[in-house]
């Protein structure tokens, strides 16, 4: 369920412009979390990890319509998606 919702927070953040500077103003990997858990995702930084790398950095671009992959998630610290 948990990886199931963090594929829905990656496709707003995919195409919702407005979330995605909401969720990327916070610089903070913990602040991040309890933001997009507040906005009604219930998943870990492991399962953004997990879907995140199952794509690779030329297909996150195609996918979403012309938004760049910069390292999205790591294992200690959230990234940025950004306008190309």
């Amino acid at each position: 369920m948990s990886v199931e919702q963090a594929r829905a927070f990656i496709e707003r953040m995919k195409t919702d412009a407005t979330f995605r500077d909401r969720i990327n103003s916070i610089d903070e990997t913990a602040a991040k979390l309890h933001q997009i858990t507040a906005e009604g995702y219930d998943c870990s930084q492991e399962d953004i990890y997990l879907i995140t790398s199952e794509l690779s950095d030329i297909a996150v671009g195609f996918i979403s319509g012309g938004v760049c992959y910069e390292n999205y998630i790591t294992q200690d610290k959230i990234t940025h998606w950004h306008s190309c």
